[in-house]
């Protein structure tokens, strides 16, 4: 996690802020001697982290420390590179107030019953995930630092991914000494390094104050409420997912499924049912969730998340297969934490707004709505706010209005992102692109996205998506009917538009501290204008495209790459970046690609082919992307050449350039061009590429070849949809077969 992510307070500043005292009245009570002298004798002989935490447990709970709680251990996976057992627990509600409270030390972890999460280490400085005292020899222990931060957000993502929280209390035992810890979709709050053993009295203190906050003090969201197996609504979640007789199975319709189809009504498909029978299973947790909608507050009913991301900081989604409380009707709920901006429009509104110019292949709105008072805090706790500074996005591989707070126009001073919980609901459960059946059902989900994206751009909503990726192109089972003949096949959803924006917004300042969007799709200019503010334009969107097609044909179509080069290829591709000139980029092999407009391995003794149509798409497609590249790098000199010369017009006024759009390309490619002063373009054709560019100095010893008439034309089709659908359409109707259709997933499992 990177520093500009965590804000430091110190103990007072933040336990004043999250666990106020309860009253001026009560009093914490104080043992007679110190409760920890046991532990620090253990760390004091180099004791294991095992022996630590079953010492500062006891110590907890002996004394009564957090009344009304109780703290429970256990061990887990080892250290890497160690033969230690890796220690963790959480505090729990307890007594006979609450007859939910788990067993502490009953072998099992309830992690959906966890108030405040504790993580033990060793007690070594470089052990310390937030080390901020000087010493010696940073770079040695940097290693284990980054390992202890890393089991920290793992700990801090099951409970964020299992719970129902606004925010997640961590407290971090590192031997003798501790930190108080607070997570949120934003970041990190922590506070300086407390040694509990010598001032046990203060943290005893500290403890009683968190024993006396409420479960929304502690970080659990108030609008989700847990069901538990008395509740008559556990039964009923109980009785839906049960298959009906009325479920159609996609994969074998009876003809009876087809007049259910025809008729309109809403319909269950097997895999919708398994979806929500699978969120069920075991003991997990049920809740349910309030979505606000307008004047009404509609209520689901939710298992365990079918989807959710690891990462702590960020939009957090959660996917879930819901219950319809009133309607009885499954549904997809998706529970997210919105960047909070001007401009930056919730998603509910941007899909409503999408249904109500009939795009298609997108998700269909039922309620949506901002979940009111639930805003990151991280963002406004930091007393010193840094000055924006380069990000880099980490890369990982790889749905009645409600108002929203208007935030200043551009971002705050402060890198961390200000984020709104949020709620929607929408009508598909759809099925991920990669259980595709064939080479021409990839091709095919991927057309009808196009035609979304197109027509999102073209009607008057003028919308570019801007997050084309592999988890955002869907599937949905449809009835088709041609000639009398009913089948079931799989039509496209092109989902998540929370960073989507207006083409014609007319605003150039950036919404957010930092470039959105999914790393592994991007299109390489973007990547490597990861700092730039310049807007994506339709050519970065159509690449994405490419990529995903790229990524899901390696991944799951036979082709020539061996199986044991598959993972390799994805990494190299997708999964790379490089740091250079003071700035992150895209990954060599991936530019490379799109550069030579070949698709071959990174060692570049492989052209990767699949068989047509697919080869014949995506070939021709890189030339497309190859030529595009080509007219942007020499339209970047040409304009370079016109204002460094002596003869060039006066500048524009500042006024002028406020308002003047001519100045995007440069802006783009300078950046682009930074990263790219090893760019190898093949000789150009022999044709008449003057007919484009008469007058110029052509002068390629000194300057960019000029592209030919041939790049000129082939660039131009990535400039618009037209020429990318038309291609796929073609290849869709080609009577070509291609005999490499899936053989499962080629990369290799963990």
């Amino acid at each position: 996690m990177a520093e500009n992510l965590t804000v430091r307070l110190s103990v007072k500043q933040f336990i004043d802020k999250f666990w106020p005292a309860p009253s001026a009245g009560d009093l914490p009570p104080i043992p007679s001697q110190n409760p920890f002298a046991g532990v620090a004798s253990l760390v004091a002989k180099n004791a294991e982290e095992k022996d630590i935490g079953l010492a500062f447990t006891k110590a907890v709970n002996a004394y009564t420390l957090a009344p009304g709680m109780q703290l429970g251990v256990r061990g887990s996976r080892t250290h890497k590179g160690t033969s230690s057992l890796r220690v963790n627990g959480a505090f729990y509600r307890a007594g006979p107030g609450n007859p939910h409270a788990p067993i502490p030390g009953d072998g099992t972890f309830h992690t959906a019953d966890q108030m405040v999460v504790v993580e033990f280490n060793r007690g070594e400085t470089g052990l310390d995930a937030f080390n901020d005292r000087d010493y010696d020899d940073p770079c040695s222990e940097a290693v284990d630092r980054i390992y202890a931060l890393r089991q920290l957000a793992h700990s801090a993502g099951k409970a964020f991914a299992f719970q129902p929280r606004l925010a997640l209390f961590l407290l971090f035992v590192n031997g003798t000494e501790c930190r108080l810890t607070r997570w949120d979709r934003s970041g990190v709050v922590i506070t300086v390094v407390l040694d509990y053993c010598k001032k046990w009295k203060t943290f005893c203190k500290i403890l009683w104050r968190m024993s006396q906050c409420s479960d929304e003090q502690l970080g659990l969201d108030p609008t989700a409420r847990r069901i538990y197996p008395t509740d008559p609504l556990y039964q009923v979640m109980d009785e839906e997912m049960k298959d009906h007789e009325s479920d159609i199975d996609h994969d074998n319709p009876t003809p009876s499924d087809f007049d259910k189809l025809a008729s309109g009504e809403p319909v269950v498909y097997t895999y919708m049912r398994k979806m929500f029978r699978t969120s069920l299973r075991g003991d997990a947790p049920r809740y349910v969730l309030d979505v606000p909608y307008g004047n009404e507050t509609r209520q689901y009913l939710v298992g365990k998340p079918v989807f959710f991301t690891q990462e702590v900081i960020g939009h957090g989604t959660l996917g879930f297969a819901a219950l319809d409380r009133e309607k009885r009707q499954l549904a997809w709920l998706k529970d997210s934490w919105r960047a909070d901006y001007a401009g930056v429009e919730p998603e509910g509104q941007i899909l409503q707004e999408l249904n109500d110019v009939r795009v298609p292949h997108i998700p269909t709105i039922e309620c949506y709505g901002d979940l009111p008072g639930q805003k990151t805090v991280s963002p406004e706790t930091d007393p010193k706010p840094k000055p924006r500074q380069k990000h880099r996005k980490q890369p990982k591989a790889t749905g009645a209005t409600s108002t929203h707070s208007q935030r200043p126009p551009t971002p705050s001073k402060t890198p961390l992102r200000l984020h709104q919980h949020a709620r929607l609901v929408v009508k598909e459960i759809a099925l991920p692109l990669k259980d595709f059946k064939s080479g021409r059902t990839l091709l095919s989900v991927v057309l009808d996205c196009l035609e979304a994206h197109y027509l999102a751009v073209d009607r008057k909503t003028s919308r570019l998506h801007r997050d084309i990726s592999s988890s955002n192109i869907m599937m949905v089972p449809k009835l088709e009917d041609v000639n009398g003949v009913k089948r079931i096949v799989y039509r496209g959803l092109l989902c998540d538009w929370k960073m989507s924006k207006r083409i014609n917004a007319g605003v150039r300042a950036p919404r957010q501290p930092v470039r959105s969007g999914t790393w592994q799709f991007k299109s390489v200019m973007l990547l490597n204008t990861l700092d730039s503010d310049e807007a994506d334009e339709i050519s970065d969107e159509l690449e994405s495209f490419f990529h995903v097609i790229v990524y899901h044909a390696v991944r799951y179509l036979k082709s020539n790459l061996n199986t044991a080069y598959v993972a390799d290829f994805i990494d190299e591709y997708f999964n790379t970046f490089r740091y250079q000139w003071g700035t992150w980029g895209c990954g060599y092999h991936k530019q490379n690609v799109i550069h030579s407009g070949d698709l071959r391995t990174s060692d570049r003794k492989k052209s990767v082919k699949f068989g047509r149509p697919l080869d014949n798409v995506l070939d021709t497609l890189l030339r497309w992307f190859h030529s595009h590249y080509a007219v942007q790098e020499y339209t970047y000199d040409l304009e370079e050449r016109q204002r460094t010369s002596p003869t060039s017009p006066t500048p524009a006024s500042s006024s002028d350039n406020e308002t003047d759009d001519d100045d995007i390309p440069v802006r783009r490619l300078t950046k682009f061009l930074a990263m790219n002063k090893n760019w190898k373009r093949p000789r150009a054709h022999s044709t008449n590429s003057e007919t484009s560019m008469k007058g110029v100095d052509h002068d390629v010893s000194r300057h960019v070849r000029p592209p030919t008439q041939e790049q000129y034309d082939l660039a131009a089709k990535v400039k618009t949809h037209d020429e990318f659908m038309r291609l796929l359409d073609n290849a869709l109707s080609s009577k070509q077969k291609n005999r490499r259709d899936p053989t499962g997933d080629r990369y290799p499992k963990d």
